[in-house]
Parts: C-alpha cells; structure tokens; sequence
C-alpha cells in the first residue's frame, strides 16, 4: 500500500491486494440437471459470504437475478453462484490500497474465473448445449467475470454481461452504464474493449467517483501514444456503495432482457412535473384562448391523469409598443399547484393589440424560461400562438439562438410549439424554436380549434415518455487529447433508447451520432461552453441533456526532478520521503521499487512541495530501493534515487547518492 501523508491521496498501485482476508464460504450444491434457456453465473464481490438466501451471488448480484427472472419467467432463467473465496480486502476505499500483484485476492480471482469455467463446462457434459450464460459479477466479483470471459471458450457460451462497480471499469467503453465521471476508470485502470461478438450485450456500471470503478485518471503523454493512470484524490470519492438501491441492478435486468430479444414493459414516467404555458394575446388569438378557457378543467384534469406532482405557470406576449401593445411579455401567474389561479389568470387574458404580423415570441419565452424551475423535474413550454416571432426581437434584441441558450440552461427545458393556422413563416419559426429545444411543433386549422387542448396534452405526454436524458463530461478536459462524455445514466421510459446525438460545443448543431451511450471527442483548443446530447427512441421521441464543459490548454512541457529523496524502514513498511523540483508542481508523483518496478502513480492536489509515501507490505531481511519521478502530460522526469532500505537500516534513513553529493 502507498499512502501519501498529509494528504487524503491514495496512488494507483498497478496490482492487487495486500492484507486481505479470506472470507468463510460455504460449499454450495451443482446446479440443477435441468437446461434452461438461460443462466446466471453470479459473483459476489469482496467480503460477502455465500449466503443460500442470496443464491450464494452476493445482494447486488442477486438483485439483478431476480430481476431478470422476473421479466423473462422462472423457467426460463436458472442462477448459480459462483463458489470461491472472494477474499475481503481491508479498508478497500484507499488506506490499505492494493500494492503488488500475486496474494490472497489474485489467488481469490482466478479461483472465481476458473469455477465459472468449470460451470460452464459441467452444464455442457450435462447435455445442456443449448444454455447460454450470462455473467453477473459485483466488484471482485465483476474482476472474476472479466478474466473469465478471456478463458477459451467462455465467451462462445455467454449471451450478455452484467457487471457492478468494475475494478478494471472502462469508461470509454460502449458497455458503459451509470452516473460515472468519463474521465476516470477503475482502480487498476482499463479493461480492454469487450469482444466484438458481445457487443450490445455487455453492460457495465458504475458511480460517480466510486473507489473502486471510478478513481484512476488518464494522462496523455504530450508528443505520444502514451498514457498513464493516476488514482485521484479520496477527498473527491465516493464510498464503493450498493448498486441495488440506485435501481442498476433492475435497469441491468431491463437491458440484459433487451439484448436476449425480450421486451419489458415500460416504466411510467414518475418524477415532478413543470409546465409553463406562452401565450400570444394579441387580438387575432380571441378564438384560440377562449378555446383554452372553456376546457381549462378538463385540460388540468388531463395533466393531473399522466403526473399528479405538477405545477402550472401563464406567461402571455404581445409586441413592442409602436405595434399597438401594452407590453411585449407578462409573468400572469408564477409556478403554482393553485388550479383556481390559473384558471383565474387564463380567464383573464384579453386578445388585444399587435399590429404587424409576426409578434414578440421570444420575450414570451424568455419570461417563462426566467422561473424558478424545479430541480429534476421535466421541464416544459407550451408556446401557443399563430405568429412568427421576430428574429432580432427589437427592443430587447433576442433571437433563436437566445432562446435556445436559456432553455439549455435550465438543464434544460423544452420548448413544444402549436401553431393555430397554415401561415408558412410561423411554421418555419415555430418549427425552429421546437427543434432547437428539443420539442415538437403541431400545426391546427385555423377553422377548427378543437383539437387545441388534445395537442397541449398530447405534448406533455409525449414529453413524459420520452427517454430520460443525462450527461456527464470528464471533470478534466485538455485542448488536443481524446475526452469521453457519457449518457450512460440514461434510461428509457416509454420506448427503448435507439440512439444519442451529440452536440460537444452547445452551437446548436449535432456534431455526432451514436448507438451507444458514450462519445469520445476532441476539443481543438481551450474552450468555455456547453455539451448537449439527445437521446432518442426508434419513434423520434427524444429528450435533451446539457453539461457545462471547461477545455483547458494542454502543457506540453514535463516538470523537474523530484529532490532530497529518503527512505527510511519501519517493521515491514517504507517510509519515502521527497520533495517537489523547481517550477510549476506536477500532475502526480510516480514511486518505482526494486528493478524498477512501479508502485504508484499518485494524483497531486494543493499548492504543498513536501511529500511522503508509506510502502506496506515489504518482507523482512531484504534490502529495497526507491526512486521517484514527477510527470504530467508533457511526459516524466528522470528519476531521483535510489533511496535504499535494508536489515541494517532499521532506524536510520539514507540519502540518495544524488543528495548525497549535493549535500558535500
């Protein structure tokens, strides 16, 4: 283990576990001669005892078990659990990380791999040719699956993969599931990609800054094809925690039966409800709002019917004063749960004034879009009226491009548009201001308003089926280096997922499409701006997602040697201490053992010069040599040391041969 005193900053150790625990297990029972379509091979993660009440997987891993047999049928899925040790590992969040390859956890992981190989092959002598598996680990158990499946012939007999909080968690990968940071991967960096013949079938997730899945961060090497893993700080982390209560595991259950062919049904939209209506009150709107009036309680009861937790709010527009109006928006109601308010408000509208033909469209969406909107609510405009809006608006000076920005802002909120008439500029400019917010526009006939209130409810049902959207971008982001942003904690609602548009600089076009949740990017220079992605069903339902994004300038130069290294021994551990060189602090130290062998690259935070490193886990009687180096993306320095440890230095510490000389 490596332990940066001073400092809650744990280093990537490149292998597995040091002070681990073998946890009690019991043997369990061959699964059953009977052949199922298909079986769960479940893994526990580390720690958990196989337990009979969890069918020996582990709750997480059982969880998704359960679920899965519930959308499928009983008979047509089986479980077993895996039977190895799955060793604890003793304060796996970061004080005693993982230092060296070999010992009880590696022993611990090919035990699993090779039980499930074993499994499988057992079935097959069984006769059950035609059972196909799927892999289901949590944590160590998520390891065990990701070795199993590079054992020959493993992977012809798997039909799809679900893993929890990954060690070896690829945030790159299209397997990506979950709210993670796209720019950090597991704690002993990235698997590689899956095989091409399970693609679509293997679903990973995991959470944000999860210590386990999502704590190494990639640097590239300025210049080269090179890149390095560094573990962040565990200030920035998030506990290892269960992914049955965030629902992963039943979202798991939902895309592993979609993957097999299967086709759960949807999962109603359930979460709070914000509905702003724009109005265009100028005198040619007399028959559209009194439309509205009368059938005020009907559409209310509509809107309660697909979403009790909502609230209404009235915003009606007219032009500039030169254009005979009083004003060119008004706030006529706040967000409200008071139903008799908005009617009160609604009743009171009088279509009035406009001259010309196009009106202040954009004032009136201004307004609305200028509310206190609730967080995590669905976010929705109606815009009402039958003319274009004017682009620049005078007086105030909006256009589209406004509109769609503060729409986007409000993370986001979307603009559906119903046009009363067949006027072609107001189709033109409706249709603009509904696409650029991810929204829809429906035309009525003029002569006939009594499809008005069906569209206004059939856009706030469409709304509430569409896919739930979300983005992540990478917490860092260099002008000139591949980055990953990330939909995968998005989910489908009605329809399946058919797809993510991405839109990585906020202009209103979309950059990229892609099948699967995650789009890797490059931003050419240092930049301030927006990220957008839709995501849309097979039926064109679609719902946005915006995430801020900050480029930074790449440095392309690599940081001075580190200085006054020492090393002293404590029992079986090393204390290495050193300082920072001269200049600007690098991005992470790297700490290399005898033969050179790296330990660590550790993550550096703060404005300190002073660093220490404890390395656990040495063996008694032998003599180890440290050294360090300082590295960012313009590369690593050379090395300071070493600094040497032995037998006869129990008590003492022992310069480099290097600070020896400089101290003469």
């Amino acid at each position: 283990m490596v332990r940066l005193a001073g400092r809650a900053v744990v280093g990537l150790l490149t292998c597995t576990a040091v002070l681990l625990v073998v946890a009690a297990f019991g043997i369990v029972a061959s699964a059953s001669a009977a052949c199922p379509p298909y079986e769960v091979i479940g893994a526990r993660g580390s720690g958990q005892d196989a337990v009979p009440a969890e069918d020996n997987m582990g709750p997480e891993v059982q969880d998704f078990y359960l679920s899965l047999r519930g959308l499928l049928g009983a008979g047509v899925v089986k479980g077993y659990g895996v039977q190895y040790p799955a060793v604890g590992a003793k304060s796996v969040a970061g004080a005693a990380a993982f230092l060296h390859l070999g010992g009880s956890y590696t022993d611990s992981v090919r035990e699993g791999a090779d039980d499930v190989v074993q499994h499988i092959q057992v079935r097959r002598r069984s006769g059950c040719d035609s059972t196909k598996f799927i892999l289901a680990g949590y944590s160590q158990g998520a390891q065990v699956m990701g070795d199993a499946l590079r054992k020959p012939g493993v992977a012809d007999s798997v039909a799809a993969v679900a893993l929890f909080g990954d060690p070896y968690f690829n945030a790159d990968s299209w397997s990506a599931r979950g709210g993670f940071d796209p720019s950090l991967y597991g704690i002993f960096g990235p698997r590689p990609e899956w095989p091409t013949d399970l693609y679509g079938h293997v679903f990973s997730y995991c959470h944000w800054h999860d210590v386990i899945c999502n704590m190494s961060e990639r640097h590239h090497i300025w210049g080269t094809n090179k890149d390095v893993y560094t573990r962040t700080a565990l200030g920035e982390s998030a506990p290892h925690g269960t992914y049955k209560i965030g629902g992963d595991t039943a979202a798991a259950a939902r895309d592993v039966a979609r993957a097999l062919g299967f086709t759960p049904s949807p999962i109603p939209y359930s979460g709070p409800l914000d509905i702003a209506f724009v109005i265009d009150s100028t005198g040619s709107m007399a028959d559209e709002i009194e439309e509205v009036k009368k059938n005020v309680t009907a559409l209310v009861g509509q809107i309660a019917a697909i979403d009790p937790d909502y609230r209404l709010a009235l915003v009606d527009y007219k032009d500039e004063p030169e254009e005979a109006s009083l004003y060119q928006s008004r706030l006529d109601l706040d967000f409200s749960t008071d139903v008799g308010a908005f009617d009160r408000e609604l009743s009171a509208l009088e279509a009035l004034g406009g001259g010309d033909e196009a009106e202040s469209v954009y004032s009136g969406l201004m307004t609305a879009l200028d509310r206190d909107w609730r967080a995590g609510a669905k976010k929705i405009v109606v815009q009402i009226g039958d003319a274009a809006a004017k682009d620049p608006e005078p007086i105030t000076g909006y256009t589209l491009r406004t509109v769609q920005m503060k729409a986007l802002s409000v993370d986001p909120a979307t603009v559906d548009t119903i046009q009363s008439g067949e006027d072609p500029e107001a189709s033109s400019s409706f249709s603009a201001i509904a696409a650029a917010t991810g929204g829809q526009n429906v035309k009525l006939p003029e002569t006939d308003l009594s499809g008005l209130v069906p569209a206004i409810v059939d856009e706030i049902r469409r709304n509430t089926t569409a896919p739930a959207a979300t983005l992540t971008p990478p917490s860092r982001i260099v002008a000139g280096v591949p980055v990953t942003l990330s939909a995968g904690a998005s989910h489908d609602v009605g329809e399946p997922i058919a797809g993510y548009d991405w839109d990585f600089d906020g202009d209103g076009t979309f950059d990229a499409s892609t099948a699967d949740p995650v789009a890797s990017h490059i931003y050419p220079a240092p930049f301030s701006g927006t990220a957008v992605v839709r995501v849309r069903s097979a039926s064109g339902l679609s719902s946005l997602a915006t995430a801020p994004v900050t480029v930074i300038a790449a440095n392309g130069v690599r940081p001075r040697k580190p200085k006054h290294l020492r090393a002293s021994l404590r029992g079986k551990a090393a204390i290495v201490e050193w300082r920072a060189g001269k200049g600007a602090l690098p991005e992470w130290f790297a700490i290399f053992g005898p033969r050179g062998r790296p330990l660590a690259r550790i993550a550096i935070t703060g404005s300190q010069r002073s660093f220490s490193a404890t390395i656990h886990g040495l063996a008694r009687n032998h003599r180890y040599r440290f050294s360090v180096a300082a590295g960012n993306e313009g590369g690593e320095s050379k090395r300071v040391g070493p600094a040497v440890v032995g037998p006869d230095r129990h008590s003492s510490s022992r310069r480099s041969s290097h600070d020896q000389r400089h101290h003469r």
